[in-house]
């Protein structure tokens, strides 16, 4: 079989380095329930300036004859010269293969008992994966029927490994990008290799060890919190005593925190005591068993207690045989996302499972067809104490010169379960403690201080996703001009891509002794010493604390005046502000409008703005109008209105005619009192606007026609009402 790699849809097997003509190079690492990987080199003999380099998220297709054995991205390239040559180009490709999505992929989920974990798998594929392009494994068999289970922000990975744990059953994303869940034996290799097929390579040693051997897992679930539970029983005619499912919350006294009652469903609420006490059931502490004091519970009746459970709490599972033969070994786990106590069992019993067992570690070679991790395959060495079906945990692939093939590097476990899964791995690396994660929660280590407790270097949060530490956050020593520091920075540890959170070490009058918060852009050439800081102030109440504009800076909450390009809509804004109080120096803007609220508008000179009904005519001369403004309010318009000195001419009738001022139109019908000089002779008035007006009509309040006057009319407005 010939290897063939493409990159980009575009084949390229012959750019992949052969040292001295020989075949391609690869390295192909595939872990049982963690990244596969593979690395190889594209070379150019002739060319720097115009070799072949791939680029960073390209598609990378390698087969071995019809075989797919690696498809996944790029995602570090590595270019250097060739030695020895005076020209030419070596780029080393290291490449991420599908099942790496799992770690970018964040899930929430929840679904009671009663799910088989097929049930939980195809959830995950079809809310999760399926718009990856990844297909799922048709002929998955159903799995154990499982607990309830919830996952709340993690990693689909965690997820996958819970599943795992509690069902003992193996998962993977295979090189053609198809989701796989599967028990121990379902998926096998097409060989065997024994002493006597003659089909491995070189040496084959194994070794075992109990370093993670436990036969009693104590499991502790939950975190600090009280919650209310329930217990039912349904009488049988021959019971009168149950124990509760959980460790309850206790009173100062010592006794159960409930309702004080249990109901008996159909017949009556009943009093709950201690021993003693006189209730129709008594609580007994060193025991944690509710009594009935009548006697035995009728054949069908149903009972229910709510009472207070104080997490975490611990369930315990044990080998009897095991811790017979060899002793206790206890380990305790921590599960701090559950809360119910079957589910804490189910995982307390596959954690059991997996670290009970004493795992021969099998390491061979071969240069057969290619196999996966989580294939079964059979090895016979008697000679070497190797016999019997084995799952292969960890592949490692490398081309053999002299004639074109792969050589696999194969480990293998004997038996049936994989005793460890990648986050305990991690954890060996990182010489953190405690025991396995399931669902929930975040994988943690540590770092270790020198002797004097401090660290050595920055701490960098760095996944490996990104090729270089500095394009990720860190926690370093940052100095301003004030000489603040340290400081988190957020965002890519670039100049132009980041923030710097620091404390102001120089607040109040004794420096430090007033908190303060500043947030700094470290973008080049910033000169703003602090964009927005989060103070308290130097006097006054210590739960007083204020956000503020740094220095030459101004600060938005929203972008209204679309600032900031590329926000999708243009002028986000905030939904709602709930506030106490609240000082606005130059006023609100309202409903997008130019004008601050509260503030008048003038209204420029017009003819037209000044008409009358019927044939009667209201001549208004530039100098005539005194006064014409508005104020908005909402949808209230205030008018005000003052006009000397105009004529009244035409055939007399009742309004005078004054345009509501903005362009607006009334919402409703609004009517107000005003003054008129009808001919020089002062006479009460009335203005009103009609609903869906655009006219302001003015006239006598005794309804009778004005007067006929040259520059002898005066009118005095003061009016409001609604505007739509």
């Amino acid at each position: 079989m010939a290897i063939a790699v493409t990159i980009g849809g575009v084949t390229h097997t012959a750019e992949v380095y052969r040292p001295e003509g020989g075949p391609p190079s690869f390295n192909l690492t595939m872990q049982l329930g963690s990244d596969w990987t593979c690395e190889f080199p594209v070379f150019d003999t002739l060319s720097t300036s115009s070799a072949y380099r791939p680029t960073l998220g390209q598609i990378v297709v390698i087969t071995d004859g019809a075989t797919t054995i690696f498809r996944g991205t790029i995602v570090r390239l590595e270019d250097k010269p060739i030695k020895g040559t005076g020209s030419g180009t070596l780029t080393m490709v290291s490449c991420r293969a599908y099942n790496g999505l799992v770690d970018q992929i964040i899930v929430n989920a929840s679904l009671g008992a009663g799910f088989t974990r097929e049930d939980w798998v195809d959830y995950f594929f079809t809310n999760y994966l399926s718009a990856y392009g990844i297909t799922i494994d048709a002929a998955m068999s159903t799995g154990d029927t499982l607990e309830a289970q919830s996952f709340e922000d993690v990693t689909l990975r965690e997820a996958f490994n819970h599943l795992s744990t509690v069902t003992g059953d193996l998962w993977r994303i295979t090189p053609g990008g198809e989701l796989q869940f599967f028990a121990a034996g379902e998926k096998t290799a097409s060989y065997s290799l024994t002493a006597a097929n003659k089909l491995s390579v070189g040496p084959v040693s194994w070794s075992k060890a109990r370093e993670k051997y436990v036969n009693s897992v104590t499991l502790r679930y939950g975190t600090e919190t009280t919650v209310l539970k329930t217990f039912t029983a349904t009488g049988t005619g021959s019971v009168s005593s149950w124990v509760l499912d959980y460790d309850p919350a206790l009173n100062s006294d010592g006794y159960i925190i409930s309702e004080g009652v249990v109901t008996e469903v159909g017949v009556a609420i009943r009093t709950l005591s201690a021993p003693g006490g006189g209730g129709f059931y008594t609580w007994t502490a060193a025991t944690n068993t509710l009594s009935r004091t009548a006697g035995n519970l009728g054949a069908g009746v149903v009972i229910t207690l709510v009472y207070s459970v104080q997490f975490p709490q611990t369930v315990t599972v044990e080998d009897a045989g095991l811790i017979a033969s060899d002793g206790k070994y206890a380990g305790v786990f921590e599960a701090p996302e559950i809360f119910e106590k079957d589910p804490a069992t189910e995982l307390a019993t596959g954690l059991l499972r997996r670290y009970s067992s004493e795992p021969k570690w099998v390491r061979i070679t071969t240069r057969q067809a290619f196999v996966m991790p989580g294939d079964q395959i059979t090895l016979t060495f008697s000679d070497r104490t190797i016999s019997g079906a084995h799952i292969i945990t960890e592949v490692r692939g490398a081309d053999v010169f002299m004639n074109g093939h792969m050589q696999y590097d194969l480990t293998c476990l004997s038996g049936g379960e994989k005793q460890d899964n990648w986050t305990d791995q991690l954890r060996d690396v990182l010489g953190s403690v405690g025991g396995a994660r399931s669902a929930g929660g975040t994988i943690t280590g540590s770092i270790v201080p020198n002797f004097s407790g401090h660290f050595d270097s920055d701490v960098i949060a760095y996944d490996g996703k990104i090729t270089s530490p500095e394009f990720e956050s860190k926690l370093s020593v940052f100095a301003n001009s004030a000489g603040e520091g340290p400081a988190v920075h957020l965002g890519r540890f670039d100049r132009d891509y980041r923030w710097v959170i620091t404390g102001n070490s120089d607040h109040g009058s004794t420096p430090g002794s007033v908190g303060k918060l500043r947030f700094h852009p470290g973008r080049r050439g910033s000169n703003i010493e602090a964009a927005m800081m989060l103070a308290e102030p130097d006097t006054g109440g210590t739960d007083d604390f204020m956000v503020l504009p740094g220095a030459n800076a101004n600060l938005y909450l929203g972008d209204y005046a679309a600032l900031m390009s590329g926000l999708s809509p243009s002028d986000s804004r905030i939904e709602g502000i709930l506030a106490k109080s609240c000082q606005v120096t130059d006023g609100y803007l309202e409903r997008s409008r130019t004008v601050r609220m509260g503030e008048w508008t003038s209204v420029s000179f017009s003819a037209g703005n000044f008409t009358a009904n019927g044939s009667m005519t209201w001549t208004v001369a530039s100098g005539d109008q005194i006064t014409y403004q508005y104020m908005l309010i909402g949808k209230t318009l205030f008018v005000n209105a003052v006009i000397d000195t105009s004529t009244v001419g035409g055939t007399p009738n009742i309004v005078l005619q004054l345009a509501v001022p903005g362009g607006f139109t009334a919402a409703k019908k609004a009517q107000a009192s005003c003054v008129l000089f009808d001919n020089g002779v002062a006479a009460l008035g009335f203005s009103q606007v009609l609903a869906s007006g655009t006219l302001i009509q003015i006239g006598r309040a005794d309804g009778s026609n004005l007067a006929a006057s040259t520059d002898n009319t005066y009118v005095r407005v003061m009016m409001q009402f609604e505007v739509s």
